[in-house]
């Protein structure tokens, strides 16, 4: 979960703001980057060893990046990108920007053009808040409304009726989640699913198992939560 109901989320250039603040983002977080060599090969060993690529078979590990000769998309961590760019081969190392528009929440494209980089910013429903609702931004709250909160809407020449009563606010019942993926073009999260209800969050967490930050964080492992 990166953001909670009521606060306000912007994806700007793969970077995430949450209320205006950039976002944590674990140092193991991955994202893809466009790498360019001077045409020789990699090192074997060096993918293997350092990058964990199946040097058998690098098909969606090592992608051609559009018909570039010696370029190509890399799925990587930060620390892994700054060890492939001290490799002899590398000419330069950037980040990928997938500016495609069009399969995202809240698949309204005329509206909201956003991309897995670019989204926003959205603000997060909040139980008890009303929402204004109006023919631009209906596309956001129409799963809210009819299929988690289980009322009947109907729209008619940019008015809306839900319950058989006109009207253009919506109160939400529930508190509302966004969840994303630390591989953030690889992630099948809110981007695409839209906002979480309380209600589908069942799980909760107890223990703290494994904690990784430039190294094991030993003193947080088998730590309860609180």
């Amino acid at each position: 979960c990166v953001a909670e109901a009521g606060d306000l989320l912007q994806l700007k250039d793969a970077q995430l703001f949450v209320n205006g603040q950039p976002a944590y983002l674990p140092g193991a977080s991955q994202t893809e980057y466009v790498v360019e060599t001077d045409g020789k090969p990699f090192s074997e060993e060096f993918l293997k060893d350092e990058l964990g690529v199946n040097v058998e078979d690098t098909k969606g590990q090592i992608i051609p990046y559009e018909n570039k000769p010696n370029t190509f998309v890399f799925n990587m961590t930060p620390i892994e990108m700054a060890k492939l760019k001290q490799q002899p081969n590398i000419k330069s190392i950037g980040l990928y920007s997938n500016g495609y528009v069009g399969g995202y929440f809240p698949y309204d494209d005329v509206n909201f053009p956003y991309t897995l980089d670019n989204f926003g910013p959205i603000k997060i429903p909040k139980k008890g808040e009303a929402i204004t609702l109006t023919a631009q931004n209906i596309a956001l709250y129409r799963r809210l409304i009819a299929d988690y909160e289980h009322n009947k809407l109907e729209e008619s020449n940019g008015k809306f009726i839900i319950n058989g009563k006109e009207t253009n606010q919506y109160t939400p019942v529930y508190n509302y989640y966004w969840m994303m993926g630390d591989n953030r073009h690889r992630s099948q999260d809110s981007r695409y699913w839209g906002f979480v209800p309380e209600t589908h969050i069942v799980g909760k967490a107890s223990l703290i198992w494994f904690s990784y930050e430039n190294g094991p964080r030993w003193k947080r492992l088998f730590n309860s939560i609180k």
